[in-house]
């Protein structure tokens, strides 16, 4: 049980500094392609989220 607890926060960690990563970078792209940057976080946030669900239901 605390494996998968110690592996759930550093899975979190992980998205975390991803997101971070990623609002930087949308933050110096043009206006032009917000709409672009905002639709490759969502895609990302939920490719993540859907592979992380799968890793826990292999358990």
């Amino acid at each position: 049980m605390r494996r998968r607890i110690r592996r759930l926060v550093l899975v979190l960690r992980r998205l975390t500094r991803g997101i971070m990563l990623l609002r930087l970078a949308g933050g110096m792209i043009y206006a032009v392609n917000t709409n672009f940057t905002h639709a490759f976080v969502f895609f990302d946030i939920v490719v993540i989220r859907v592979v992380v669900a799968f890793r826990f239901h292999a358990f």
